[in-house]
């Protein structure tokens, strides 16, 4: 696969202004791990709204190049130091320059906030092949 770009960019509002600064924190510490197999400058990690009152976090892809990895092992850790409920998740694009015919598309990740675990993980192009295996399989059918 080779896909040129993975690009995403999402919020999460983390409730309280600690929570922010630790995730400021465990983000810098994250990047400061060199031993780490995946690559945490391949997204940031920064205030929405720059106040002293703003508990939501944005994250997004830097340069397009995105390790979605990175984001999960960012997500997990994080959730692990402070107390969240709630399902959250967010959507990521791939885009190839060589116009390759499996390199487009995209994929979601939701997690379980409470755990920080993966609850669900999926790719557009593992949708649409399913579909195309098992047309019932969609939920709403095409209409001509």
């Amino acid at each position: 696969m080779s896909v040129d770009t993975i690009q995403f960019s999402c919020t999460l509002d983390l409730k309280e202004r600690e929570n922010v600064l630790t995730a400021l924190e465990l983000h810098e510490t994250l990047r400061n791990e060199h031993h780490r197999p995946i690559c945490m400058f391949s997204f940031s990690v920064s205030v929405l709204e720059p106040s002293e009152s703003s508990t939501v976090i944005w994250l997004r892809d830097m340069e397009e190049q995105a390790e979605i990895d990175a984001v999960r092992y960012f997500i997990e850790r994080l959730c692990g130091e402070i107390t969240l409920t709630g399902i959250w998740g967010f959507e990521y694009s791939c885009n190839s320059f060589t116009n390759l015919v499996p390199e487009f598309g995209g994929g979601v990740m939701l997690f379980d906030l409470s755990s920080g675990d993966v609850v669900e993980w999926h790719s557009t192009d593992e949708l649409m092949e399913k579909a195309l295996q098992n047309p019932s399989s969609i939920s709403t059918t095409a209409t001509v």
